[in-house]
């Protein structure tokens, strides 16, 4: 097992369909057996603690070497097809990572053999864990154990972007040219946000970040979204921006990333850009009336592709049709001058929440909320130092589908929106 290691099993690294959770509890169990032996156990510690990327993840399967394949073959009894099968799928499923999400945990353990391995299907879902001598057990879901916990799960992590350094000092603007703060940040793409001209999350307060432990930190995003489709208000959006745990990537195709923005508890403060003013202009100079729409996700799939539920998305709009609209379309946002202050208000535009495809369902992400402007709100108010709400749809009581591809049946809320969270934004030269 190597961190680097761009081989499993001796041959190309998969990409294909999503684990099966028969096929994860399987590779878990397994994968506890393989921990019985202290080499391996060794090796797995030092892999994770070498590791640069957020939280110290690892891409379980790019990691895998030959010999730890047949390792966890031979973990416990099977059958000649049951193994060429269990190969089979190790070669099939899309990425996978794995970590030990409690902090506490990654101290602590040392490679010895008090540990656990965890999956959990999907938030909420049983957490099932495997220990050393294969023997199952739940966990709870409101805190961890005191016995260290690795975890494998569907990545949330973009391993084909290089590891970035999560340091205070990559938030705020560091004083020098864009090579200074390159190089002060060990050269992983990152710009200061300061140097990027636009519309800017300067500060962001969010009452459920929506993540159980085994999933670690959460992985909060914030998605720019344009529609120039007036016939289709819900049609398919220009992305022109996300802000993401990762380091600035400025390819336009299918969205700039920006970051880091790495907001892990309440509130978070910084300065990262949303919308480069120059896509700004690009954008709103053909539809001048029009603004930009920024939601909330927490995203436990592709970075800055927000993956949620058919229920969840039209909660939302509903929530935008019945009381968070202006002037006949959503309340988007655009920059308004004011006594001479560029300021982020409320405009006519459109959005669409998010394009679905059935198995994604498995895994979504969550919306926690879409960004808008005090004074759109009527009653509405925010502490000092914020200028939107995030607001989320109000919860109504729901029964959920008895079979697959069944309905919900809801009540609707007795009002459309709750606030989920506050933001500041601003414009910057």
């Amino acid at each position: 097992m190597t961190a680097g290691s761009a081989q499993l099993g001796g041959g190309p690294l998969p990409v294909g369909r999503a684990i099966a959770p028969v096929e994860l509890e399987e590779l878990a169990r397994r994968f506890a057996l393989a921990l019985g032996a202290p080499a391996f156990r060794q090796k797995v510690h030092d892999v994770v603690h070498a590791s640069r990327y957020p939280e110290h993840k690892v891409e379980l399967l790019r990691a895998l070497a030959e010999d730890d394949v047949q390792r966890l073959v031979a973990a416990e009894p099977t059958t000649a097809s049951r193994a060429t099968a269990f190969r089979s799928m190790l070669q099939q499923v899309s990425a996978l990572e794995t970590y030990l999400p409690v902090p506490a945990h990654y101290a602590r353990w040392t490679g010895g053999a008090d540990v656990l391995v965890a999956i959990q299907e999907r938030d909420g879902a049983p957490i099932v864990a495997f220990d050393t001598r294969g023997q199952r057990r739940l966990l709870s879901q409101a805190a961890p154990p005191e016995t260290p916990v690795i975890v494998i799960h569907r990545a949330e992590t973009d391993f084909r972007a290089p590891p970035v350094q999560a340091a205070a000092d990559c938030y705020e603007p560091l004083g020098g040219s864009p090579a200074q703060a390159l190089t002060t940040c060990n050269g992983d793409g990152w710009v200061p946000g300061d140097l990027i001209p636009g519309i800017h999350l300067r500060r962001s307060r969010i009452f459920d970040l929506r993540e159980g432990w085994p999933r670690g930190e959460p992985e909060i995003e914030v998605l720019a979204q344009f529609s120039v489709n007036v016939l289709d208000p819900r049609g398919d959006p220009e992305v022109p921006g996300c802000a993401w745990e990762g380091a600035y990537d400025p390819t336009p195709v299918p969205t700039r990333r920006f970051g880091p923005f790495d907001q892990n508890s309440t509130d978070w403060t910084g300065s990262v850009p949303l919308v480069r003013a120059d896509d700004y202009s690009a954008l709103t100079t053909p539809f001048p009336t029009r603004g930009f729409r920024f939601i909330v996700v927490e995203n436990d799939n592709e970075p800055c592709e927000f993956r949620g539920s058919q229920f969840d998305a039209e909660g939302v709009v509903v929530a935008a049709d019945a009381g968070v609209s202006v002037a006949g379309g959503y309340a988007a946002i655009k920059k308004s001058v004011i006594n001479g202050l560029k300021l982020l208000k409320g405009a006519y535009g459109f959005f669409k929440v998010v394009k679905f495809a059935g198995a994604t369902l498995q895994n979504s992400d969550d919306m926690i909320g879409h960004i808008v402007p005090v004074e759109e709100l009527p009653g509405a108010s925010v502490p000092p130092g914020f200028t939107h709400v995030i607001v989320a749809p109000a919860a109504g009581v729901c029964t959920p589908p008895t079979h697959w591809g069944g309905q919900w049946t809801c009540t609707p809320a007795t009002q459309p929106w709750v606030a989920a969270g506050y933001a500041e934004l601003e414009w910057r030269e």
